[in-house]
Order: C-alpha cells, then sequence, then structure tokens
C-alpha cells in the first residue's frame, strides 16, 4: 500500500498530543528539549516525503523522549519520564502493528502471527511486567513508580544483567533480573539461536526487534544494500567485546575502584544505549531503515550472531526457479544478498538474518523457505 493511502489521522491525533506533553513538561527540566523538533524540521526539508511525515515523526518523538530520558529526569501525573517512554513505545509498536496485520491478514500466517506476538511481548513484557509487577518481583523501587525492570533485554543487550549489587537501591529485584539473566541468556537463548537462528529473539522478542518490524516496516526498504554497507558489518564485533569486557570490569574490579566503575557505566550507557541504540538507531529510521542498531551495533545480535553462522538454522533456496526478479534483496531489512545465495542454490546462512521472513513472503516464486540444515 502506497504512503499516501495510509491512515494519518490516527497517527496526527497521537503525535500531536504526545508533542504537546513533551513540550510542556521537557523545557523546564533540561536544555536539549529543542533537538528532536530542529531534527524534525531538517528531516522534512530534507526528504520532502510529505506523506511519510506522520511516520518520520513518531520515530523522531520516540527517540525525543529517550533524550528527555537521559538529559533531564521529569514526571507526568505521578509517573516518570521512563513510564511515558514506554507509553510511547508501546503505542508505535500496536498501532504499526495493527497497520501490518491489515496488509498481511489472510496472505502470510507466519508475519500475522509473529506480528501479535510482537504486539504481545511489547505490552505484557515490556510494558506491563516491567511498570505494573510488585516491587518485590521487579517492579521497580517501592516509592519509584514508573522504574521497573526491563525483562525484555538481557546480557550481553544489558551489561549490568550478570552484576549483583546495591543498584539504585532495589538489590532484590537485581537478583531477580540475575536469576533470569542466567537463564534465558547464558542456557536458553544459546540453544534457540543455534537451532533456529536470530528469529526467536530479533524479530519476536526484542524490544528493538518489535519496533523496526512495525513502526520501521515502511522504511524497509531504505536499508544500505552496497557491497560496502556488507563489508563494515564486522564493526559490530568491537561492540561485542565492550559488552564483554565491560561486564567483566564491573564484576571483577574491587571495591576501591567503585567511582571508576560507576564512572564506566555512566559513559557506556551513553555511548551504547543512548547514542547508538536509540538516537541513531530509531532516528535513522528515514534514512537507513530500521535495524541500524541490529546490524552495525547490537552486542546481543554480535554474539549470537556468531553461534547462529555455525548453528543450524537457514533459509533455504531453490535456485531452479529464482528469476532473479530482486524482490528478496528490496525487502531485506539486514541488507543480505539473497538473490545471489539463489541463484548459487546455496542455503542463505549468515550471521546478520533475523528471520523476518519477509523475503520469503515477497518471492513471487516460492523459491525461499525456513529451513533447518
Amino acid at each position: 500500500m502506497p504512503l499516501s493511502r495510509w491512515p494519518k489521522v490516527p497517527i496526527l491525533v497521537i503525535l500531536l498530543l504526545t508533542t504537546a506533553v513533551y513540550l510542556y513538561v521537557t523545557p523546564a527540566t533540561h536544555p536539549y528539549w529543542w533537538a528532536p523538533i530542529i531534527a524534525l524540521a531538517v528531516l522534512m526539508l530534507a526528504l520532502r516525503q510529505w506523506s511519510a511525515m506522520p511516520f518520520v515523526a513518531m520515530a523522531l518523538l520516540v527517540a525525543g523522549f529517550y533524550v528527555s530520558k537521559q538529559f533531564g529526569p521529569w514526571e507526568f501525573l505521578g509517573m516518570s519520564v521512563t513510564f511515558w517512554y514506554a507509553v510511547l513505545y508501546t503505542i508505535a509498536v500496536v498501532g504499526m502493528g495493527v497497520r501490518f496485520l491489515r496488509l498481511y491478514w489472510g496472505r502470510d500466517r507466519y508475519m500475522v502471527i509473529r506480528t501479535f506476538f510482537n504486539m504481545f511481548a511489547q505490552v505484557v513484557i515490556g510494558f506491563a511486567l516491567a511498570f505494573w509487577l510488585p516491587w518485590e518481583w521487579g517492579g521497580g523501587a517501592e516509592d519509584s513508580p514508573g522504574n521497573g525492570v526491563f525483562f525484555m533485554y538481557y546480557w550481553p543487550l544489558e551489561e549490568n544483567a550478570l552484576v549483583i549489587g546495591e543498584y539504585g537501591g532495589y538489590t532484590a529485584v537485581i537478583k531477580t533480573f540475575l536469576i533470569w539473566n542466567v537463564i534465558a541468556a547464558l542456557v536458553i537463548m544459546p540453544v534457540l539461536v543455534y537451532f533456529y537462528g536470530k528469529r526467536p529473539y530479533c524479530a519476536w522478542l526484542c524490544g528493538c526487534g518489535c519496533l523496526a518490524e512495525t513502526l520501521g516496516d515502511p522504511f524497509r526498504r531504505l536499508t544500505p544494500r552496497s557491497r560496502l554497507s556488507r563489508r563494515v558489518e564486522p564493526v559490530i564485533y568491537p561492540f561485542v567485546a565492550a559488552a564483554v569486557g565491560f561486564t567483566a570490569w564491573v564484576l571483577l574490579a574491587p571495591d576501591s575502584f567503585s567511582e571508576q566503575v560507576f564512572a564506566t557505566q555512566k559513559w557506556y550507557g551513553i555511548i551504547v544505549k543512548f547514542f547508538f541504540a536509540s538516537f541513531l538507531g530509531v532516528g535513522l529510521y528515514t534514512l537507513m531503515g530500521a535495524r541500524i542498531w541490529c546490524r552495525y551495533f547490537c552486542p546481543w545480535a554480535g554474539l549470537f550472531g556468531i553461534v547462529a553462522k555455525f548453528g543450524r538454522y537457514a533459509i533455504r533456496t531453490r535456485g531452479e526457479l529464482c528469476i532473479a526478479c530482486g524482490m528478496c534483496n528490496t525487502y531485506c531489512e539486514m541488507g543480505i544478498d539473497i538473490r545471489g545465495f539463489a541463484l548459487r542454490g546455496e542455503p542463505v546462512k549468515t550471521p546478520t538474518c533475523v528471520g523476518c521472513g519477509m523475503c520469503i513472503e515477497k518471492c513471487p516464486r516460492r523459491v525461499l523457505s525456513f529451513t533447518m540444515e
């Protein structure tokens, strides 16, 4: 469906309301409230794709709320900026998830089920559990509503996940999170990745993936696909090393280095989580597609991509049926040369594939399918 036919009134209403709240609250709390507004204006003038502006604005508003969360904590109606950021994030996933379901309902069962799970994961795991669970089970400090543990992310994406200590004043929550990470990150996910690739997490559960598959879907075709864009993909491994090294530093550093550890945590959060994951990861949707963070910077994607490379998951190709139309390449959000694999009759098995299934859905000849080698 072309952009000109998308229903924009509900999105514009949500944007106006959330922008009004944002402008009402943030100017009094930090000096950078104007940054998302300037970025939106510049993009509107540069792109001139006026029919896509509501979706451009939604992506930038999500990034803008993250800016305010980092540089000026505030509250509205008794709830923190973290809570309202999660509300906007959930609205984006559910709202654009409904649009995605309208496009593929009755056409592709996998797409429909995956999108329903994206919406469920964000609403239940990414929002409800994080903010409404009892404090003892991870709902946050008793006197700080809206500051719960985000169970959707874990090590190495959440670099503090394996650390036990007084973090924010609620040790019991961290112990709960530690147990979850030991089981999920070190046992369950490596096994799932070996057999099913990165799709159980990256395409179904991850908060970044849920946003990319819903809000980011209109920008899927903007993903860089040149040879250069593929050659620089190993840049992700320094981020893996940084996450592993940071975790080791926090776990092994003596108490006398507590100030240095705290400074390291702060800078890691600003550089990796804020700048690369949120500001660039979401802010570049309208220029470079929705998976820039996942493709080049995410420590989780880099570490478990190695497991996937040597695992059993692949996308089977039937080269004798391929007509080289290039639809698979056009809609691959990770910039993989799927057509090249198909023409050679080789299975698609790369560390970058997130298993979204869009190449399979768009292929007019049913050349592609999920498989286990």
